[in-house]
């Protein structure tokens, strides 16, 4: 086990990181993300969420109200957001009965 310490300059305060070897129920994600001061943290939250899912995870905005604590409203807009900034890509697909699905 490798332990830093991150100190907050500010409070004088220090905050462990523990880092370790995972071998499941992780998430690897680039640091660029993290450090995108252009992204609100709100937007890094919900793509840190998303990113977590499982890959056969049907993406819908009920779906992640299920599981986050935000509304409806919070949650397109984010989602927007993510768009804008191009973490995310929304393509509609036609199902076998002609519904839509984005």
């Amino acid at each position: 086990m490798l332990l830093i310490i991150f100190c907050e300059h500010v409070y004088m305060t220090c905050m462990p990181a523990i880092r370790r070897k995972h071998i499941k129920d992780f998430t690897i994600v680039s640091n660029t993300l993290l450090t995108d001061k252009t992204l609100p943290n709100v937007a890094k939250g919900l793509l840190l969420t998303m990113l977590s899912l499982p890959s056969d995870w049907h993406y819908s905005i009920a779906g992640l109200q299920a599981i986050c604590a935000d509304g409806q409203d919070r949650i397109s807009s984010t989602l927007k957001t993510l768009e804008e900034h191009g973490y995310l890509r929304r393509v509609k697909k036609t199902g076998e009965k002609g519904t839509i699905s984005i």
